[in-house]
């Protein structure tokens, strides 16, 4: 027997057979949270050779204020660097890295698509790249409570 889609999970438990929306229940909201998964955004970013310090430090200062959207999970983003891998080889030049976390891919989106995202890459990042490499996941709904979801 084939288990029900998501979708045809959650509407049998938003309407009752009177057509009003049943009473919470610890099993509806299991159902509900199983589907739910935050999202992790990682970015690694190389600047060009001849990029200075100080256009980095502002890379940096300008990308941490993208934490008070409100598509940015509990405003946890992360920015960091330069790298500290040893060898430094193993970083493949990479510098800095962005780590975010979101309530969906609609939340990404809506992160990546924001006007202040826009403006972050395209004033601090953009003019000075190399290279950048990005990598998005859901997480298990085990690993959310180590992330203090």
């Amino acid at each position: 027997m084939n288990s029900p889609c998501k979708e045809e999970m959650l509407e049998s438990t938003r309407f009752g057979s009177n057509g009003k929306p049943p009473p919470r229940t610890d099993a509806i909201l299991k159902i509900e949270l199983i589907f739910k998964m935050v999202l992790v955004h990682i970015v690694l970013f190389k600047f060009r050779a001849d990029v200075g310090d100080e256009v980095k430090q502002e890379f940096l200062s300008q990308v941490k204020t993208l934490k008070s959207l409100p598509c940015v999970k509990s405003q946890r983003l992360v920015v960091g660097g330069p790298s500290i891998t040893t060898p430094v080889e193993k970083s493949k030049g990479f510098q800095y890295a962005l780590v975010s976390y979101h309530e969906d891919r609609t939340a990404l989106a809506e992160y990546q698509a924001s006007s202040e995202h826009e403006r972050v890459t395209s004033t601090y990042f953009i003019p000075y790249k190399e290279d950048l490499v990005r990598f998005d996941f859901e997480t298990d709904q085990t690993d959310e409570t180590l992330l203090g979801f």
